[in-house]
């Protein structure tokens, strides 16, 4: 594969090479941009540097993709807090909340981004290039988050200094002279280094595992400790603040006590409880005493301050999806993952497109098939599970979402590109490039592509159509795995339910989710893409019970037609619009009186009381 990283962060390389991939919470671990990267990812999430997001279920990182200037103030904001124990009044947001609104700062980054503009980490003149004109936040250059790092760090530390001039990088002449300073500091503190080349490529954007390193040398250089791996040797003992069992290692991390703040540990380390009685991997847990010891940055032996029969052992089950790669008697691998997965032929159960089958029957279809499986793993690194799928049409279906590193198709399938400007491209018959398919999903288009792979697995060429589409929306009356039914009596099938696009409340989600929260009696409001053979192909889906149609209304209370009634603590003090004018209860009373329909969104305080009402008449 290509490597063509722009900065090669401190740290990086110090990882043990007896470790090539461990354990953790997310799905897309093994996917990352460099050998090692998963330690600092880990890390990161571990201290609350960083999050991933839900997708099907699973919690992933994307550690290839760009990040964001307002993710950037919010990590940066993540870091302050949790190293330093900073936060932001109310006071502060409200104070620059018409400057963000004036900017189309998201609502979720404004109290990282008053923070920062408060404290002159950002001004208002770099916030107007947050956001692009298609609403989106734009990409954060690697110049950018080193400024905004270096000028956090600043200003909780005093002795900092960012006085210099230059950096020593051969392309100083491309970093501006207001972020020089910023990146100096970082580079004198270990917390950052340049590419192979001696290069810092400023103008280029970060990724979200360069940021993950960045953001814990940072860490650890708020809190004293360096950056570089160490030379020293001791014992010590701490508590485990996470604990990540991943085939045959371990990911602690811990808040205090020891030198690093995280550690890895593989099953070449002797393990015992206090008692002297041998312990395994899977012991381990947060929360324990760990009596430990280190050199530099390998830990050589773990004692478990607790006796064998209060230990805690880790029973639960790791799941990963993808296509199967190799497989044999006694092992699995899925494409895309450089680890393999034990079998145990006596002690495993298999479906093959929901047939019971045994190990024979999979090896066999393999051999004829490309296979989709879902696997469960558990802690000792043994699958437990095969829940198989002949991929007959796995490449080839509707982007659900497509970035210059990846594109995900609605039966959830992934595939990555290389490099996107080697991908030869058609739309509608005509040369394209990766960039137009983005611009054209932005746009709104269903476009159905075909997909063809090399040896790698990676995309090679795309052929691409643009779908006839229409768009419903309604609240949904009854919903099963076939179909749909609005309350307006329109009906809508699915041509296969797992292949429907499906969000809740901004979440991902699917279609046994959405019956169940109706079967639960939740009101739930669909906007629905319909292709054209009249199949949904995609649904967004909100639950209503703050949103609906006003039954009645008094300077009490407000009652909306699905039942839900909602109470003023004192309606002089509910904030109201009325077809975006400024409002208040009496005039909706009023208009309400006259036999208007008027649809209100609510947003309720802390007890429940109703603070705010967007009201819009219905026509």
């Amino acid at each position: 594969m290509k490597r063509n990283l722009s900065i090669i962060l401190a740290g990086v390389l110090a990882i043990s090479s007896t470790v090539t991939s461990f354990g953790a919470s997310f799905a897309d671990i093994n996917d990352v941009p460099w050998a090692g990267a998963a330690t600092y990812i880990n890390n990161a999430a571990s201290l609350g540097l960083m999050v991933g997001e839900e997708s099907n279920g699973k919690a992933i990182f994307r550690a290839r993709d760009s990040v964001t200037l307002c993710e950037t103030s919010q990590i940066v904001y993540n870091l302050l807090k949790t190293a330093q124990g900073i936060s932001v009044s109310g006071d502060v947001v409200t104070k620059w909340t018409s400057v963000m609104a004036s900017y189309n700062i998201p609502t979720w980054a404004y109290t990282s981004v008053a923070y920062c503009l408060e404290n002159s980490i950002i001004s208002i003149n770099s916030i107007s290039s947050f956001m692009g004109s298609n609403g989106k936040s734009n990409g954060a250059s690697r110049e950018e988050v080193a400024t905004m790092i270096g000028k956090a760090l600043c200003l909780v530390d005093s002795s900092l200094s960012a006085s210099s001039t230059s950096t020593s990088f051969n392309d100083n002449a491309d970093i501006s002279s207001a972020s020089a300073g910023y990146i100096a500091l970082l580079y004198n503190k270990s917390i950052l280094s340049g590419d192979d080349n001696g290069n810092f490529n400023p103008k280029k954007t970060i990724n979200r595992a360069e940021m993950a390193v960045l953001t814990t040398n940072s860490y650890d250089a708020l809190k004293g400790k360096s950056a570089n791996p160490m030379s020293t040797a001791g014992t010590a003992s701490a508590y485990v603040s996470a604990a990540i069992t991943y085939g045959t290692s371990i990911f602690l991390s811990f808040s205090s006590g020891m030198p690093k703040t995280s550690y890895t540990i593989d099953n070449t380390v002797p393990i015992t409880y206090k008692d002297g009685t041998t312990a395994l991997i899977k012991n381990i847990a947060s929360g324990q005493l760990l009596t430990m010891t280190y050199n530099g940055d390998l830990i050589t032996k773990v004692v478990i301050e607790e006796v064998p029969s209060t230990a805690t052992t880790s029973t639960s089950a790791t799941t990963l999806s993808g296509t199967i790669n190799a497989l044999s008697s006694t092992k699995i691998k899925l494409s895309g993952s450089s680890t393999y997965y034990y079998i145990d032929e006596d002690d495993i159960s298999i479906t093959l497109d929901g047939d019971d089958i045994d190990l024979d029957d999979l090896i066999d279809a393999k051999d004829d098939d490309d296979i989709y499986a879902k696997l469960t793993i558990d802690s000792d690194s043994y699958v437990t599970k095969i829940k198989a799928t002949t991929e007959e049409d796995d490449d080839e279906g509707t982007i659900s979402s497509i970035t210059t590193s990846k594109i995900k198709l609605t039966n959830g399938s992934y595939y990555y590109f290389e490099d996107s400007d080697d991908v030869d491209v058609t739309l509608d018959g005509y040369d394209a490039d990766v960039d137009e398919l983005i611009d054209a999903v932005d746009d709104g288009d269903t476009i159905y592509v075909e997909l063809t792979l090399d040896s790698d697995d990676y995309v090679t060429d795309i052929e691409a159509t643009t779908k006839d589409v229409e768009e419903d929306e309604g609240t949904i009356s009854k919903i099963t795995t076939s179909k749909i039914k609005l309350t307006d009596g329109t009906t809508y099938y699915f041509e296969d339910a797992d292949d429907v696009d499906v969000t809740l409340d901004g979440d991902d989600s699917d279609v046994d989710e959405l019956i169940d929260v109706v079967d639960d009696g939740d009101t739930i409001y669909v906007e629905l893409t319909i292709d054209s053979d009249d199949y949904v192909i995609e649904i967004e889906a909100t639950t209503e019970d703050d949103k609906g149609t006003i039954s009645n209304l008094t300077t009490s209370k407000i009652k909306l037609t699905n039942g839900t009634t909602y109470y003023f603590e004192d309606s002089d003090d509910v904030d109201v619009t009325l077809d975006g004018y400024d409002s208040d209860i009496d005039e909706l009373i009023d208009a309400v009186d006259d036999g208007d329909t008027i649809y209100v969104e609510l947003t309720l305080d802390s007890d429940d009381y109703v603070i705010e009402i967007e009201a819009t008449t219905e026509d």
